[in-house]
């Protein structure tokens, strides 16, 4: 075999172990998303408030947090005037709020209060029903 064939086989062989190499990273980073449950958007909006979220309790389980990780995020909500009650925005699905899920204005931070901010699990966590709530911040809710 000639040089330039040598580099040539040698470049291909390159090639191919550098695309596998990519493939398996990005398979691995979906994979890892996927596994925590959450879209990319949410995640990223629960980056932006990440530090308002700690420290925050569930209003019904007091030793509780209502963030671990990646569980909350602004979200849309609506109150329902004849059953009394806000529904949010839950992984494209509305569910309905339970009214000691919702935390009070007193203990809601100045930055989150303008908006709707739901604390949940991801649907493919079966450890808990689809309509799963730890925690919401209502529109408007803090102090």
């Amino acid at each position: 075999m000639k040089r330039a064939e040598t580099w040539s086989v040698f470049d291909n062989i390159l090639a191919v172990v550098g695309t596998a190499a990519i493939i398996t990273a990005l398979f691995y980073s979906a994979h890892s998303n996927a596994q925590e449950g959450h879209s990319p958007e949410h995640q990223m909006a629960h980056g932006a408030y990440h530090q308002l979220y700690d420290g925050i309790m569930r209003p019904d389980a007091k030793n509780a947090s209502c963030c671990s990780n990646q569980d909350c995020a602004p979200t849309e909500a609506k109150w329902d005037s004849v059953r009394k009650r806000w529904t949010a925005l839950k992984s494209g699905q509305w569910v309905d709020i339970p009214a000691n899920k919702i935390v009070p204005r007193e203990q809601v931070p100045d930055g989150l209060s303008a908006e709707a901010h739901l604390c949940a699990p991801p649907p493919s966590w079966s450890a808990y029903s689809p309509d799963e709530v730890f925690c919401f911040i209502e529109p408007g809710g803090g102090t």
